[in-house]
């Protein structure tokens, strides 16, 4: 028996041995923080997927670089102390008419990053952090403040300006078995990681530290992927911390196909729907949402987040329907939802939920918002629950089972709230409009169940906070054992209005 253990541990040592290592140093790579070593790492990439794949291997140190182009069969090792940091050039990231981020690939199987080292975007080489970012969709004479809306703008708030910048951090197109594991990503200047496309995915364990006052610096973007399963982490993002999008090559892909001959690939999701996701014992903070669900022509289904803190993000939970795509079949189960209104021209009014559908343009169908389930949830916030739908059956079949939210007030809450924000829309107009807000408001909806749902208004609250629940133009709402109170003794803790059936239990 003795023997045979050992037999069989010398065909495990030899099979483990069998995959090479290729050390970027070897292949000319300088870790001085100056060298910008694309060619180095891009051979070393080369080299490794020639021979049949194996590990490249990043030794401790700066090793800067502009963008590379992944390849089968390889895994991108980063030891303990390793930094693959980005130039401060948009040159080093220009392919032809296109500027890149730092890694693409697309038609890959068996692709992975792994290690204890850092990917670092060299964001604040593209920004202005005195200066704002403005791009006004909305208008003064609708919001509740006016031109003092606009006034209370900081560029501290963010977002801050930019006049180039490259593009995402790591980008993987129609590819299967994806693994990204233990590594952290800093300083993204635009989407931290795309996975489009792609099926059997693992991120697990990795840490992504963006400057949270810079756009479009989003987390995890996944876009129509399936059998994708996120745990285990770390996100601070100044957009959507963890996305699932129906989004398709057309959006922000111009290296994905010409427009003109639509791509064919090996590899990948063929089935154009985002569905089978897993995201679980993570914790977000963003300026924009801790978890957006929506978007995109594809549909979006089956897809579960347990086990979720999001804190100190301008949004908690987003789902929301522009385009064609719809959602269906999600569950958030044990969430800590901490939300705050932010200043700046973030999209967002501090909601820790916001559930709505409406065009992004005439002539499109939106989407519907279906079968969508909330349990376990312990929310802390400086405005309330937001569900609204821009027709009657887009959004139905919802439920809310023991949740409590409790809304503080601000500075933020009187510059900036008792605004609905629906952005992107049709017309400017509801953009973002003047409201009074209840804790939770239901709108043009079908089909909710609330279950051991309460509120608490906490201390004396700006005029236009009013109920604790309103129902307003809904059917078939189910309230089970709730307990809702108002913000002041002018309202009353239920206002239902044009819905019906509402039934209340005890």
């Amino acid at each position: 028996m003795k023997f045979l253990t050992i037999f069989l541990s010398s065909i495990i040592f030899l099979k483990l041995q069998a995959q090479p290592s290729l050390t970027i140093t070897n292949f000319g790579a300088m870790a001085d923080g100056k060298t910008i070593n694309t060619k180095f790492i891009q051979s070393a990439i080369d080299s490794c997927n020639k021979i049949g794949g194996g590990t490249v291997y990043i030794p401790s140190g700066v090793f800067m670089t502009g963008f590379i182009q992944l390849r089968s069969n390889v895994q991108i090792y980063l030891a303990a102390g390793a930094v693959l940091k980005g130039s401060a050039s948009v040159a080093d990231y220009t392919v032809g008419k296109s500027v890149k981020g730092m890694f693409y690939g697309e038609d890959l199987v068996n692709v992975s990053f792994a290690g204890e080292g850092e990917i670092n975007g060299n964001s604040d080489a593209f920004f202005n952090v005195a200066k704002q970012h403005n791009y006004i969709d909305f208008d003064k004479h609708f919001v509740r403040q006016g031109q003092a809306f606009f006034d209370a703008l900081l560029p501290a708030d963010g977002p801050v300006f930019y006049a180039a910048r490259p593009d995402m951090t790591l980008v993987i197109m129609h590819s299967q078995q994806i693994k990204i594991t233990g590594i952290r990503f800093v300083n993204a200047p635009s989407w931290t990681m795309r996975i489009g496309d792609c099926e059997d995915v693992l991120i697990d364990g990795i840490s992504i530290a963006n400057n949270p006052l810079i756009p479009n610096s989003d987390g995890i973007h996944l876009t129509t992927s399936r059998l994708v399963r996120v745990a285990n982490c770390n996100i601070i993002a100044g957009d959507d911390a963890l996305i699932v999008t129906g989004f398709g090559d057309d959006i922000n892909m111009d290296n994905a196909s010409d427009g003109k001959v639509k791509k064919t690939y090996q590899y990948g999701n063929k089935t154009g729907i985002a569905e089978n996701i897993v995201a679980t014992n993570c914790i977000f903070k963003s300026n924009s949402a801790g978890i957006r669900v929506g978007y995109g022509k594809g549909n979006m289904r089956n897809l579960i987040f347990s086990n979720i803190i999001i804190h100190q993000s301008n949004r908690g939970v987003l789902i929301n329907t522009r385009e064609e795509g719809s959602v269906d079949n999600v569950l958030f189960n044990n969430f800590i939802i901490n939300a705050k209104h932010l200043g700046g021209t973030w999209w967002g009014r501090g909601e820790p939920i916001h559930i709505s559908s409406y065009p992004i343009s005439k002539g499109i169908n939106n989407g519907t918002i279906s079968n969508i389930r909330f349990s376990n949830m312990h929310i802390v916030a400086e405005t309330g629950i937001v569900v609204w739908a821009n027709e009657m059956g887009k959004v139905k079949n919802l439920t809310f089972d023991n949740l409590s939210i409790k809304i503080n007030n601000s500075n933020y809450v009187t510059a900036f709230g008792g605004n609905i924000d629906l952005r992107p829309t049709t017309d400017i107009a509801t953009n973002i409009f003047k409201r009074d807000l209840p804790a939770f408001l239901l709108y043009n909806v079908d089909g909710v169940k609330l279950k051991t749902v309460s509120n608490i208004f906490n201390g004396k609250m700006p005029a236009f906070y009013t109920y604790g629940l309103e129902v307003a133009d809904s059917k078939n709402v189910v309230i089970n054992d709730c307990d809702f109170t108002p913000a002041s003794n002018v309202f009353v803790p239920v206002f239902i209005h044009k819905s019906l059936p509402v039934k209340l239990k005890k």
